[in-house]
């Protein structure tokens, strides 16, 4: 029946002699190609060449009208054809997809939900509780099988447990740690990485802060020594006479005492003490 609905009366009959003018249009290009373009010839060449271009205007507005008269049928057709066909037809395959999306959505939706209450129950029965079943990842599709769905939940929170145990193998004291970044990831290696490098990262700052803290310790022994020094050595200049007179005290130069005593500190520490030793007119020798 299609094959008579539509049927073609007669093709369209394009009546043309253009083999007949080739020759002459190979004469005219081939005659201008060969002027020899200079000074002398220049102007007469851009006529020619202005000539060459009318001509091919005035034929290519001919094959645009022939184009349009052998188009203009079909046009007419296809608006036709898209009216009693095309848009019936795809109005139906329209109304019709969302018909069965209905229908196939409603099927993935009840599959889902007997996956889901698989995975509920079986994650329950491992004691796995902080991975909801929208991290697993599995896809319920029309084509999936229940036993391949469940499958492959079984699988995912089987690997969970597994990382568990191995979580279960790590230092006790590490452990709280590790299960918190692990249930934030769900990545084992991440998670166990992560907190051994902060582990040692915070001992690391601990044991500098406790170097920092003896060494000031020393520091503060050593000054505390110094002055006590210095301290007892003033007092025995106190003697219990008369005060020399002025002329006395011009004539005699003032006692020194000799102090020696070793300080542990940073090189910071040793350079500062002896800034205090230089700026205070301390004489003093490095043992």
């Amino acid at each position: 029946m299609e094959s008579q609905i539509i049927t073609i009366k007669q093709l369209p009959i394009i009546e043309e002699r253009l083999q007949l003018i080739k020759a002459e249009i190979d004469a005219k290009t081939q005659h201008v190609l060969a002027l020899d373009c200079n000074d002398a010839t220049v102007k007469a060449i851009k006529s020619l060449r202005a000539d060459l271009n009318k001509d091919f205007s005035e034929l290519e507005e001919k094959r645009k009208e022939v184009k349009r008269a052998v188009m203009s049928p079909y046009e007419r057709f296809e608006e036709v054809y898209t009216e009693c066909v095309t848009n019936i037809y795809k109005q139906t395959d329209a109304i019709l997809k969302g018909r069965i999306a209905i229908v196939e959505n409603a099927i993935k939706a009840n599959k889902e939900k007997e996956i889901r209450a698989y995975y509920d129950e079986y994650a329950e029965s491992l004691g796995i509780d902080f991975v909801p079943y929208e991290k697993s990842g599995i896809t319920v599709t029309l084509s999936a099988s229940t036993k391949k769905l469940r499958e492959q939940a079984a699988a995912y929170l089987d690997r969970i447990a597994d990382e568990l145990k191995l979580i279960g193998t790590q230092p006790q004291d590490l452990q709280p740690e590790i299960l918190v970044e692990y249930k934030r990831t769900v990545n084992v290696a991440y998670s166990i990485q992560t907190v051994i490098e902060r582990k040692k990262a915070i001992e690391e700052e601990a044991e500098r802060t406790r170097q920092q803290a003896e060494q000031q310790t020393i520091y503060e022994a050593a000054e505390a020594r110094v002055d006590e020094a210095v301290e007892s050595y003033g007092e025995e200049q106190q003697e219990a006479i008369a005060p020399p007179t002025v002329a006395e005290a011009q004539e005699q130069p003032a006692k020194l005492y000799r102090v020696a005593f070793a300080v542990n500190g940073t090189l910071e520490e040793i350079k500062a003490l002896k800034n205090f030793l230089v700026n205070g007119g301390y004489k003093y020798e490095q043992l």
